[in-house]
């Protein structure tokens, strides 16, 4: 029995003027009403009283039992489906709470006198009774951030008794609000668990995003700068940045994070230190495992976070840079002067028919015409001319004349032996003004503008300019017909006035001159560059060469610098070649822009098999770029802070199997808790994958020659068998760059025979005396600019046919190497080196195996790797990889914890609860595992070189030994 003067009493000190205001507040439209009778009233109000107190205690313990065990996925049974889908954790605390407090309710006895008072709530012997039990229930988060519980039951039944007969039936709805964080934990938890679902540029995605690319962009710097990495990502960076991402979001959910997590994690990444550095120095694998254990015992703290170390927004300078020289090669100075040194030349004529006087024909009645006979004649007379030329022509020279045609009938009549002639003449007579007019040559390259002096001799060469124009085409359109002749034709309508073109005279030194003025502007825009960032390289969010394009049309003006007059038709010839040029460089850079949007369309479709794509690759980077380490915080709550402990089983999630005894947490007896996979896109500039992405420039079946070299430096420094075949079709490439640098030698006139063109390419081939050197430099140009300066020195060239001869070998296309062989060499390559690696170690032999990994794993560092960005022959400006990574686990179990005492446990534990009074828990559903999904992407951008980067340890597709593990996966 409660007694009467304990009701609603309240520790305010604790509580404060929160709880004193809600903590036993009744619905005042279903308040009992007053009986009337001092006794009744005291017994009702003690009952109250009883009510609110036995819901506060049903309150905290149904919390603490649902916390324990929360219902995450409802089973499939009676009960289950009571507890709504949306909502399962708050249906099974109603559910709780309404049972709970039922029990409690039996307790409840209040008496006055003879009044007695009892309180009932009806059973659940069904699953539509438990549905209705749970609807009188109503729970809610209160206080200060949530922390609190305020909980309502309805329709609390209250039998009021006198002297043992039941005299009235009241309901009461009682509401509380207790100190107790269960669904303030739910929801933390349930924040946690969504975060760790959510893509590549949200939540656990985006906080392992952030360090994979700070990890794999310091790696790959590393390797491009020499170090020996053969693996730029591997599984082992991936476990590594997963747990420091699900620590990064405990501490976003709950203000902490797992305190034996974040030891772990300090070890893991001392550890993963230690193997980077030692394993690529070539030190035995036992020694490595000793540091390791060395590095366990010192139980490092956590590290700082590498969030945001990654240099993807690092500036890339890119240049026109040997495009300027392709574009230079592609332009015929002849061609262009021609064009400027010309002008089309037509005849004009205006003739006018002045008098015309016809005879009537002439008729005799009665004599018959025997024969009909014309004749004609012309007579062309010389008159003053005024020049007349069209709109946008201008006159050499005019004739006037004076054309008059008669044409004469002769007949004859015959009348019986007499015969009569009679003569019938017509005369026209016209007037002809022939103008002869000259247009200069269109070239479509520069504006017609005023030529001072055109038809004179002078300019910067003192050429005759289009002086020999006129004579030149009076000669061809005049002279051969006479001007009386063209006259008359004039006057018939039949004159030819269609234009013609006719060539001047070019003056000496003209191409010399044109070819160093376009030399000097070559070099100008050679320099021309933009800066863009690497990470937007890698992404393709932006595309240099498009930018290149925009960028030296914006400066066109200044770089052509036309004049508001030309200085003569040579100085016209100059800016001519000038924008023709122009012209050429931006063409050539619109083309490499249109073939990099393909690359990025067919990278799309790649990605796509993944479940990415081009555009949440530029996202995902975006993101990291973003991505904080969240800091730790306290939450306030009606007893002052609220003191949180995350508890992770296992705190550090490992690749590797583990026991349920090592987890100290229900499960199978063996799982994996954590399984990785990255797969490295373009292990090879000359796989399939590569040849698919950018499309082959030497062929589809073709590898470069440069990734031939390299691959067969390697098979000879690990001595692969099978190297004869590789050598053999990098000797014939090699044979076939001599051929096309002796042919490009005598295209440009070097050297007078074919031994001496031999003995020039034989000498600057010298320098590399071996055959993988030597195919590398003609791969490179370097063997091309040796070969040039061997034949200035040789032939005692002049400073432009030195610059010829350097364009015209710059031209020599590496001949390549069938893909086949490479990829046949380099795959038995890596094979040889893990097999015998395996071996030694197996062997226990730390010297052994390093000696063998010097042996056959370090040759293969020097093979390149990634994709070249705009991999045309000088315009190679960086080399990108991609990596796709992915990471899947759970925890065996997950529990937070309070001082309030509560803990909320993940544990996929049923939850079995006897709601229907039969003596047996029924199963209500299961509290199910926090577990996690991450797929991501990382790109990496180095600048161009032989290394490149990316994984070249032959494994490009990494998978941990649980990948495929149903526990994990299923």
């Amino acid at each position: 029995m409660v007694a009467v003067n304990d009701r609603a009493r309240v520790p305010f000190a604790l509580l404060g003027v929160f709880l004193l205001v809600t903590s036993a507040t009744f619905s005042a439209a279903l308040g009992p009403k007053s009986l009337g009778e001092p006794a009744s009233d005291r017994a009702i109000e003690a009952a109250e009283s009883a009510v609110g107190q036995a819901l506060r205690t049903a309150v905290r313990d149904a919390a603490r039992e649902a916390a324990a065990s929360p219902v995450v996925t409802p089973a499939a049974t009676p009960g289950g489906n009571v507890l709504n889908e949306s909502t399962p954790f708050r249906d099974l605390l109603r559910v709780r709470l309404y049972h709970a407090l039922r029990d409690r309710l039996g307790t409840v006895d209040a008496t006055a006198g003879a009044v007695t008072v009892e309180a009932h709530l009806p059973p659940t012997p069904n699953a539509s009774a438990l549905r209705g039990a749970k609807r009188r229930v109503s729970v809610a988060r209160a206080g200060p951030n949530g922390t609190a519980l305020r909980a309502a039951v309805e329709n609390v039944t209250l039998v009021v008794a006198r002297n043992g007969r039941v005299v009235d039936r009241l309901s009461i709805s009682p509401a509380v609000v207790v100190d107790s964080p269960a669904l303030f934990l739910h929801d933390r938890t349930e924040r946690f668990d969504r975060s760790l679902e959510a893509g590549p540029t949200t939540g656990l995605g985006r906080q392992v995003t952030a360090r994979l690319y700070a990890m794999a962009w310091a790696r790959g710097a590393a390797q491009y700068g020499g170090a020996p990495i053969a693996n730029v990502l591997a599984n082992r960076h991936v476990a590594l940045a997963t747990n420091a991402g699900l620590l990064d979001r405990q501490r976003a959910a709950f203000g902490t994070a797992d305190p034996a997590g974040r030891r772990a994690l300090g070890v893991a990444t001392a550890r993963t230190g230690v193997r980077d550095l030692l394993l690529g120095r070539g030190t035995p694998p036992e020694v490595v495992e000793a540091i390791e254990r060395g590095v366990d015992g010192l139980g490092a703290p956590q590290p700082v976070s590498p969030i945001g170390a990654a240099a993807t927004d690092e500036r890339l300078r890119v240049g026109v840079n040997a495009a300027a020289d392709a574009a230079f090669r592609d332009i015929d100075l002849n061609a262009t002067a021609r064009t400027v040194y010309a002008a089309r030349v037509r005849l004009v004529a205006d003739a006018r028919l002045v008098r015309e006087a016809a005879a009537t024909p002439t008729r005799l009645p009665g004599w018959t015409l025997v024969s009909s006979r014309n004749s004609s004649e012309r007579h062309v007379f010389s008159r003053p001319a005024s020049p007349d030329a069209p709109a946008g022509w201008h006159a050499l020279d005019a004739w006037g004349r004076r054309v008059v045609h008669e044409r004469t009938t002769v007949r004859k009549w015959r009348r019986g032996d007499e015969t009569r002639v009679t003569r019938d003449t017509t005369e026209r007579v016209s007037r002809v003004t022939l103008t002869l007019a000259g247009r200069h040559a269109e070239t479509g390259l520069v504006p017609d503008r005023s030529i001072r002096g055109i038809h004179e001799r002078g300019g910067p060469l003192d050429g005759p300019n289009l002086a020999d124009i006129e004579p030149r085409a009076k000669a061809r359109l005049v002279e051969p017909a006479g001007v009386d002749a063209l006259a008359t034709r004039a006057a018939t309508g039949t004159l030819d006035s269609d234009p013609v073109r006719i060539a001047g005279e070019q003056p000496p030194g003209l191409s010399r001159w044109l070819y160093a003025d376009l030399r000097s502007l070559r070099e100008r825009v050679r320099n021309v560059s933009v800066r863009v960032e690497k990470g937007a390289v890698g992404t393709y969010e932006t595309n240099p060469p498009a930018r290149l394009a925009a960028e030296l049309e914006s400066r066109r003006a200044s770089l052509l610098g036309l004049p508001d007059a030309y200085d003569g038709v040579a100085d016209k010839t100059r800016y001519a070649v000038r924008a023709a040029y122009l012209d050429r460089v931006v063409e050539r850079l619109e083309t490499r822009a249109d073939r990099r949007t393909g690359v990025r369309d067919r990278l799309d479709g790649r990605l796509g098999a993944y479940g990415l794509s081009v555009d949440s690759l530029a996202a995902t980077l975006e993101a990291a770029r973003g991505a904080t380490v969240p800091s730790k915080r306290e939450y306030a709550g009606l007893g002052g802070p609220l003191a949180l402990t995350v508890d992770g089983a296992p705190p550090y999630l490992t690749r590797t199997a583990l026991t349920r005894e090592q987890v100290a947490a229900r499960g199978v007896e063996r799982q994996h808790y954590l399984a990785t996979r990255n797969v490295n896109l373009v292990t090879s500039p000359h796989g399939d994958v590569a040849d698919t992405l950018v499309g082959s420039v030497l062929g589809a079946k073709t590898a470069r020659l440069g990734t031939a070299a390299a691959t067969l430096r390697a098979a000879r420094l690990s001595g692969e068998p099978d190297a004869p075949k590789l050598r053999a079709a990098v000797s014939g490439s090699v044979s076939e760059s001599r051929d096309r640098y002796r042919r490009h030698l005598r295209a440009v006139g070097v050297a007078d025979s074919r031994e001496r063109r031999a003995a020039i390419v034989r000498t600057g081939l010298a320098r590399w005396d071996t055959l993988p050197a030597r195919a590398a430099a003609i791969a490179n140009g370097s063997a091309g600019d040796r070969i040039a300066a061997v034949a200035a020195h040789a032939e005692g060239l002049s400073a432009r046919q030195r610059d010829r001869v350097r364009l015209a070998l710059g031209t020599v296309g590496a001949p390549g190497v069938p893909q086949a062989v490479v990829n046949g060499t380099n795959t038995r390559l890596r094979t040889a080196a893990r097999v015998a690696l395996a071996e030694a170690v197996k062997r226990g032999a730390g010297r052994l195996a390093n000696r063998t990994r010097r042996r056959v794993a370090g040759p293969l560092s020097a093979v390149p790797a990634g994709l070249p960005v705009a991999p045309v022959p000088g315009l190679w400006y960086a080399t990108t990889n991609l990596w796709v990574v992915q990471s899947t686990g759970e925890y065996a179990r997950f529990t937070v914890r309070t001082d309030r005492g509560v803990a909320y446990t993940r544990d996929g534990s049923p939850h079995r609860f006897d709601w229907d009074g039969d003596g047996t828990r029924e199963l209500l559903g299961y509290a199910t595992r926090v577990s996690f999904s991450v797929e991501t992407a990382v790109v990496v951008v180095v600048p161009p070189g032989p290394r490149g980067v990316g994984d070249t340890d032959g494994n490009a597709d990494e998978r941990s030994s649980g990948w495929n593990s149903k526990a994990l996966r299923g």
